[in-house]
């Protein structure tokens, strides 16, 4: 899957994490190796089963054949009050793979998917 946001996007984004869906775009804190903020796209919820196999997605098992997924072979559930995020260009991305899923507290934003405007103000609508 190709990237959606570039550098230089302007982000609209809801400081109301109470609603949180898959395939929302987050603004997120994780620890890895250091506090960092993110933004990644959900594709796990609570209870939900994780598979990575020979570079492919399986969510409940059933294949996601946008995400082509670089590394071994690994199994996650998704615990109460967390998701799982990946990066869009998952073989060039670090996310719920290396980190592990991220609990709804530490989400600062939903980011509305509807707006993205670019630096050069071209305004992109996807309805």
């Amino acid at each position: 899957m190709s990237p959606t946001l570039s550098s230089g996007n302007i982000l609209l984004a809801k400081k109301d994490t109470s609603i949180v869906y898959y395939a929302d775009i987050v603004i997120a804190d994780v620890e890895f190796e250091k506090t960092e903020r993110i933004i990644k796209r959900v594709v796990a919820m609570e209870g939900d089963k994780v598979s990575i196999i020979d570079g492919k997605l399986f969510i409940n098992n059933l294949e996601m054949d946008k995400y082509h997924c670089h590394g071994e072979n690994k199994e996650f559930i998704v615990e109460k009050n967390n998701i799982f995020v990946l990066g869009d260009n998952a073989d060039d991305s670090t996310d719920s793979r290396e980190f592990g899923t991220i609990s709804l507290k530490d989400v600062i934003a939903v980011v509305d998917n509807k707006w993205l405007i670019s630096w050069n103000s071209q305004v992109s609508y996807r309805g």
